[in-house]
């Protein structure tokens, strides 16, 4: 069982943390997409791969908790495995360690897309087949069926302009910047960038470069709270919990 975990040890850089040196949520996620496309190149999966078939992987839903966040130069080992994938979607999961005890964990929905016709596909089993997937629960069983709605009263609205760093090789802003645009919001919002203990979020579309910026609104009571980043149209919507 344990071959079929894929890990990687990093130490955790300058520009990964915050100005506390706390490492950014921001910088978690990209650890966790490191992790699932370094998998996917490993087995035979990989992005050029893909494309050239007319495919590729995109994020449809994600769920993480935190329990701690390490410091600049801390030594850190990021863990991911897959789950399979049952019809139009596979299942991934992670888990982040320092010193050997697990500091986030987190449950990853994907979609696979025709790239010519932007449409979400059943995922060929000779592609699933190559990662070698576990028979166990996700970390976040619940999250597969889980539905989102942002329905509360707006504590909190603010723009983000996007930035060319913002997007990436599917020519839309990467799934990273959702999160830096999450933590933009609470920081502005409270004047400081409050623990968060949790994320869950639906990717609903795909930001395409014709857009210039999107708005990020917030509701929240009680260290609790619900996201949407949109525009015109939505485009993510989670939610989240902040430590007491």
């Amino acid at each position: 069982m344990e071959n079929k975990k894929i890990k990687f040890k990093h130490k955790v850089n300058y520009n990964e943390v915050d100005k506390n040196l706390n490492l950014r949520i921001d910088s978690i996620f990209s650890y966790l997409q490191y992790a699932a496309v370094t998998h996917s190149e490993q087995v035979g999966n990989g992005t050029e791969f893909l494309k050239s078939l007319g495919y590729t992987w995109i994020l449809a839903k994600l769920q993480i908790e935190i329990s701690d966040l390490p410091t600049f130069g801390d030594e850190i080992e990021i863990v991911t495995w897959s789950l399979g994938a049952k019809g139009f979607t596979a299942t991934r999961d992670f888990e982040l360690k320092k010193d050997g005890m697990v500091f986030a964990k987190a449950t990853s929905v994907w979609y696979f897309i025709d790239l010519g016709k932007r449409k979400i596909v059943k995922i060929p089993s000779e592609i699933i087949e190559k990662y070698n997937s576990l028979t166990i629960k996700p970390n976040f069983e619940s999250l597969q069926k889980k539905k989102f709605d942002f329905d509360g009263n707006i504590s909190f609205s603010d723009k983000i302009t996007l930035r060319y760093s913002d997007f990436d090789s599917n020519e839309h802003v990467n799934n990273t910047a959702y999160f830096n645009y999450l933590q933009t919001g609470l920081f502005n919002f409270k004047g400081e960038l409050p623990f968060i203990e949790s994320i869950s979020c639906q990717f609903l579309k795909e930001i395409p470069q014709s857009y210039k910026s999107v708005n990020i609104i917030l509701s929240e009571q009680d260290k609790t709270g619900k996201f949407l980043i949109k525009d015109d149209i939505d485009f993510c919507t989670g939610e989240y919990k902040l430590r007491g």
